[in-house]
């Protein structure tokens, strides 16, 4: 059988994903399984929870000096 290379097309690309909900979460997930490096935000507090219980860096874009 001839192995597979992984499918990375957002290898060493860092992405915002800003709101968490139906359609954010299973974006910030398939991006970091595609290689990215995914940074979320989300103004409720339970989703930022869970996207730092999954591991994601949270940032609030709209403070710090990386400001969006």
């Amino acid at each position: 059988l001839m192995a597979t290379r992984p499918f990375l097309p957002f290898s060493g690309a860092s992405i915002a994903v800003v709101g968490l909900g139906r359609a954010g979460f299973p974006a910030a997930r398939r991006l970091r399984e595609w290689g990215a490096s995914v940074t979320a935000w989300d103004d409720g507090a339970a989703a930022r929870q869970q996207a730092e219980q999954e591991g994601f860096a949270v940032l609030n874009p709209t403070v710090g000096a990386w400001r969006w």
